[in-house]
């Protein structure tokens, strides 16, 4: 449903007209795990762009109504916004200004850094996840493949610097493409 490709203050924008009465932005970066100079820095960095100075923007975008998430694979970080087409010029503003810079703290990193280690185990455990794993051993058998989550000695390597040199690596404007769904009506305005 890729209605036109644009560009805007040097992204790549593609635009997708549905009649929805939900609208849902996809801001994707060409560096997920593969890129790792710390074995799951990237997966890291995707759970951290939550926290510190962008806390307070992800609490103001759910009182929006705003679903907010964010997936690293092997070769993308990607962060998505969902919400009601008539929350969208709100939440646009606020979605952007989560990718303005980065600041954590040593204790916020601490806090997730313990949730990232459930995750790694629970994956582990999981059948389904197991069965993926092998699939991508299967298609990368050549060395490409990668351990997006981390190992527990890897996780627990990572520092606030790794976080911040994957983030200023990460976040340049010809390594991002912006994906924006919502009404035909709205899309104009919601580019501008």
């Amino acid at each position: 449903n890729i209605l036109s490709r644009r560009d805007i203050h040097g992204f790549s924008v593609y635009c997708a007209g549905e009649d929805t009465a939900l609208a849902k932005i996809r801001v994707a970066f060409n560096h997920g795990s593969t890129t790792d100079e710390v074995e799951g820095v990237h997966h890291a960095l995707e759970h951290m762009m939550f926290k510190g100075k962008n806390k307070l923007l992800v609490e103001r975008l759910e009182f929006l109504g705003v679903s907010i998430n964010a997936s690293t694979s092997m070769f993308k970080t990607v962060f998505t916004l969902e919400c009601s087409v008539f929350k969208v010029m709100d939440a646009i503003p606020l979605f952007a200004k989560l990718f303005e810079g980065f600041s954590v703290n040593a204790e916020d990193w601490d806090k997730e850094r313990s949730v990232i280690h459930s995750e790694r185990i629970q994956r582990e455990t999981d059948h389904d996840s197991i069965a993926w794993d092998n699939v991508v051993t299967a298609l990368y058998a050549d060395g490409v493949q990668s351990n997006i989550l981390g190992t527990k000695e890897s996780i627990d390597r990572i520092t606030l610097d790794d976080l911040t040199n994957a983030y200023t690596k990460m976040v340049f404007r010809q390594n991002a493409y912006i994906v924006l769904t919502c009404t035909k009506s709205l899309l104009n305005p919601a580019i501008e």
